[in-house]
């Protein structure tokens, strides 16, 4: 989209269960009996809500900071240390709490990821006698064989969501490999130590973070953009939006939670919330936004919060009494997992519901209620106040050659796309106000040109406003000025829209 407004703005959407005595089968892997195998816990029916597969905790058999959920929710995996001062990798069944698998390697295990297709599970050791950068070992979750092992940087790993590829990195370098040839393709440079590493839902972009900014960049590792943070404290860590393809949230050293929408624009970061107000100091603030896209868990102290990222209210707190390490949601949003100082896998319902929004439709005395992904006949009443931002999609059914007007009165920025039965899209409908409290108008006449059900996909942000500021430094005798400008915020505009799909 297009802004057109007078000041200078950017758009922000800115559990120990016994088991039978394991038999070593080679260096590495340690296999629990067949009947409990991973591949048979795997093989079982999919469920849509995995909240019944609440286990009691688990206690590591030795010490863990790294926990990964396997994409279906059914298996976690945790890395670090036996009692033996082995490092290991653990797997357990979320629902029995029974340990499927022990890897073993033959150095400390700094990262720890799950492939989004379930088949790999990634880990990331340190120096090596083959490399001083140290190695990446992917491992079949189900069998405990080596698939591969890259001799590059490790201290974070992060997959693509179509398992493809993995950045990884560390101290200040980024690599981009290959998964199918196990081949580097790419090595950057963030500028200064990478704390945090991650890939966009969509797969578009992978941002890089340090204390001080993002980079963000292509998924073939090309530079698109620096993101400078001037915020009081330094960034700790971050996670991407798992709805909303371009927006990050971020943990800070001054105890704050910022958002950050429109990464690849020009979105600024925004504080959500600051756990000054909870009593609380992060340690080292862990973040991860829920599947359900409206909730973000961030950690304190000793406990985990929750907050709606559309206000920052606390919505609920779990109290840990000990700093968490690691902090991962199951894949429906119903149950977060962490693992603390004490070495116990603990499993949180939470039990929120959607706060996704809505378009609210008014039922025409000629027409049906508009729900997202239904049909409906005209004439259909349209009404969205102050969502934050998103997209919504009103369907109706339509004939060849039939007229029908678009009107909607509009404050903010707000595009409206009309997809013919085919998916194509016919008709795109902008509009934008020029300032706070001013509105403006889409009326758009539309001859539609096949039979079927059409789409209107309403696509709005909110905008945040900031004022130039200028000013002069001139010389004491006043000789020489120089001007400056910056930008203050000044306003945040809420989009609105009311309006009509009619029959001519």
């Amino acid at each position: 989209m297009k802004n057109k407004m007078l000041f200078i703005m950017s758009l922000i959407l800115i559990t120990l269960v016994a088991c039978n005595e394991p038999r070593t089968s080679n260096d590495n892997h340690i296999v629990i009996d067949s009947t409990d195998s991973l591949s048979s816990i795997q093989e079982e029916d999919s469920v849509d809500n995995v909240s019944w597969l609440l286990a009691e905790d688990i206690l590591v058999p030795g010490t863990a900071d790294l926990i990964t959920l396997s994409p279906d929710g059914k298996i976690i995996a945790a890395a670090g240390r036996d009692d033996n001062e082995q490092n290991k990798i653990w797997i357990w069944d979320v629902q029995s709490g029974k340990l499927l698998n022990e890897f073993r390697h033959s150095n400390y295990i700094y990262s720890l990821a799950w492939s989004p297709d379930g088949n790999t599970l990634a880990s990331g050791t340190g120096k090596t006698s083959l490399s001083d950068e140290g190695e990446i070992t992917l491992w079949d979750p189900r069998t405990g064989e080596i698939k591969d092992e890259l001799i590059g940087y490790n201290k974070n790993i992060a997959w693509s969501p179509d398992s493809k590829f993995i950045v990884s990195s560390h101290e200040e370098k980024l690599q981009w490999w290959e998964i199918s040839t196990g081949s580097l393709i790419r090595t950057s440079d963030h500028g200064s130590e990478i704390r945090a590493i991650g890939w966009s839902s969509a797969g578009t972009y992978v941002a890089s973070m340090s204390t001080r900014q993002f980079m963000l960049w292509d998924a073939h590792g090309s530079l698109l953009k620096e993101i400078i943070l001037h915020g009081e404290g330094l960034a700790q860590n971050f996670t991407w939006s798992t709805f909303y393809s371009e927006a990050i949230a971020y943990t800070d050293t001054n105890n704050s939670v910022y958002t950050l929408f429109n990464v690849h624009k020009n979105g600024r970061p925004k504080l959500l919330t600051n756990a000054v107000d909870l009593g609380n100091i992060f340690h080292p603030g862990k973040i991860a936004w829920s599947p359900e896209h409206s909730t973000i868990a961030f950690t304190g102290k000793d406990g985990i919060y929750l907050t709606n990222w559309t206000d920052g209210e606390i919505d609920n707190t779990f109290i840990t009494e000990e700093e968490i390490s690691s902090l991962v949601w199951f894949p429906d949003g119903s149950m977060l997992a962490s693992i603390g100082e004490d070495n116990i896998i603990r499993f949180w319902p939470v039990n929120i519901l959607s706060n996704t929004q809505q378009t609210q439709v008014e039922a025409p005395p000629t027409g049906d209620l508009v729900n997202s992904g239904s049909s409906s006949n005209l004439p259909l009443y349209i009404e969205i106040q102050e969502p934050l931002a998103g997209n919504e999609t009103i369907m109706f059914s339509g004939s060849a050659g039939e007229n029908i007007q678009i009107y909607a009165t509009i404050q903010g920025d707000v595009e409206f796309q009309l997809i013919d039965p085919s998916g194509n899209t016919i008709q795109r409908m902008y509009a934008s106000t020029d300032m706070v409290g001013l509105t403006a108008q889409i009326n758009e006449n539309v001859t539609l040109p096949n039979d079927g059900t059409y789409s209107i996909i309403v696509i709005y942000e909110p905008v945040d406003v900031y004022r130039i500021i200028v000013e002069e430094d001139c010389n004491s005798d006043g000789s020489a000025c120089v001007q400056n400008t910056r930008e203050e915020y000044e306003e945040t505009i809420y989009p609105s829209i009311s309006g009509a799909i009619t029959r001519n």
